[in-house]
């Protein structure tokens, strides 16, 4: 089993295995979510609307995912 060891600033280097099998690159971000007894489940993070291409369905006259991504982008660099 893949292990990391936290650093004096908190931060965690994910194992190269651990990457690969979560098709997370650099800048990726992870979501941790810890249960109950304190045990903790990692999951890939997905921003952009075409990784959920599969739940998404686009009306005929809508824009399309790469407008809509785009969209978005220029909403967050106004914040």
């Amino acid at each position: 089993m893949p292990a990391a060891t936290l650093t004096s600033k908190g931060q965690l280097t994910l194992p190269k295995q651990v990457r690969e099998l979560l098709k997370v690159d650099t800048g990726g971000t992870v979501d941790f979510v810890i249960g109950a007894d304190a045990r903790s489940e990692c999951a890939p993070v997905t921003s952009t609307l075409a990784t959920c291409g599969a739940c998404c369905t686009r009306p005929v006259d809508g824009p399309s995912l790469d407008e809509v991504d785009k969209a978005i982008e220029r909403r967050g660099s106004r914040s």
